[in-house]
């Protein structure tokens, strides 16, 4: 089974400084990555599309696997992504 995660970020916003102190709008892009990490409790590859800054919060948890159990502050379509986990944890024992 395929897992896909899309986790969305707004973009910053701010002002473009010229030389002679002219001030226009102007958006900052998000870095944003495409990545296959393994789960372990899945025993399958969750893909990710989503910003560095998620990424590198993934990597400190420790996994995709911590991230999802252990994070509150995920997106909704996630979190039946997490019970899908749970209940398969609890199964293979």
């Amino acid at each position: 089974m395929k897992y896909m995660l899309k986790i969305k970020h707004k973009p910053g916003f701010g002002n473009q400084k010229s030389y002679s102190d002219n001030k226009t709008k102007r958006k900052f892009a998000i870095n944003y990555k495409q990545l296959k990490l393994w789960s372990f409790i899945l025993n399958d590859f969750v893909y990710i599309k989503s910003s560095m800054k998620i990424i590198k919060f993934i990597r400190h948890y420790g996994g995709i696997d911590f991230y999802i159990i252990n994070n509150n502050n995920i997106h909704e379509h996630i979190k039946s992504l997490r019970s899908h986990m749970v209940n398969n944890c609890f199964d293979e024992y």
